[in-house]
């Protein structure tokens, strides 16, 4: 077998502009190589490539891939992920400036904490918006916790080459990692408040405190309570205006079809009395009765 020989000058250019921008040369961008005899004309078409745009937009989409990044949000309405370009923007543009790596790292994970804070460096912690996100969670708190739980994951296998997720549920098998240790890296991330933006720029911010988030789950759980309770207090009007009807206006409980039973289903059952409350409800119940129902329902709409 005998080796491939060298490539030729024409075929040569081709692959160093795919390796380094992903796009084809021009034939006028290969033949100024081909014609370029002197010793130093591979170094500098390697040193115009590096300094291309184009560059950092084909080296980005490596580091873009690695940490999840998405221009929605997936799940069922896929909503938009409103100025995340700007994070894959600051991607491109750290390749392009050639960024220190220990400055590309602290300013996506701390962006925000450093002592003179900059819009690049706020823009970096974009790293935390992406990814899947459920806007409207069937379980907030388990959401939330998923969501901790794709930043620790992706920063882990991302900046440390370890896969820290394992360790959400036990022990990592393979990795000496506890599961202790996986709750103490959540800490780190527990201030994260996403889709919260700065006046005036659309910039994520990142911040809220133990004691906000603490606040906000009463605010949630007296919230919860107050519409059980006016749901409750719906269903008594509900059920007494239905016995005042069946008494004062048997023809309309007729007509709407619960003058014997409510064997046809409670929820249409409610939809019909809701109604004939709302169309006949001065009559049967007087103003008063009429009165408490719609502010009932106002609150609930409210709530």
């Amino acid at each position: 077998m005998e080796p491939t020989p060298p490539a030729s000058k024409s075929a040569l250019a081709r692959r160093v502009f795919y390796d380094l921008t992903g796009l084809p040369p021009t034939p006028g961008e290969v033949q100024a190589f081909v014609e370029d005899d002197g010793p130093e004309a591979y170094e500098q078409l390697i040193e115009y490539l590096l300094d291309s745009p184009h560059y950092g937009e084909k080296w980005g989409r490596h580091w873009l891939d690695l940490v999840h990044y998405a221009d929605s949000n997936e799940y069922e309405r896929d909503t938009d992920k409103p100025h995340i370009r700007r994070y894959r923007d600051y991607v491109i543009e750290a390749f392009n400036q050639d960024k220190p790596y220990n400055e590309f790292i602290l300013e996506q994970l701390a962006g925000d904490e450093l002592d003179e804070p900059s819009n690049e460096s706020l823009i970096a912690t974009g790293f935390f918006r992406l990814g899947l996100w459920d806007d409207e969670p069937a379980d907030p708190l388990l959401a939330r916790f998923d969501n901790l739980d794709d930043m620790v994951d992706t920063t882990g296998k991302v900046f440390l080459g370890l896969t820290l997720g394992c360790a959400r549920c036990h022990d990592h098998k393979l990795d000496p990692i506890t599961q202790e240790d996986y709750y103490r890296f959540v800490a780190f991330y527990r201030g994260v408040r996403m889709m919260k933006r700065s006046p005036g720029n659309g910039i994520v911010r990142s911040i809220m405190s133990r004691s906000e988030e603490r606040k906000h789950g009463k605010r949630v759980e007296r919230k919860d309570e107050h519409e059980s309770r006016l749901r409750d207090d719906l269903r008594e009007i509900l059920s007494d205006f239905r016995g005042e009807a069946l008494r004062k206006r048997p023809d309309l409980a007729e007509e709407q079809g619960f003058a014997s039973s409510e064997k046809d289903g409670k929820t249409r059952i409610a939809d019909e009395l809701k109604k004939l409350l709302e169309e006949h409800g001065e009559s049967i119940v007087g103003a008063k009765g009429l009165a408490k129902y719609e502010r009932v329902q106002a609150d609930l709409k409210r709530v």
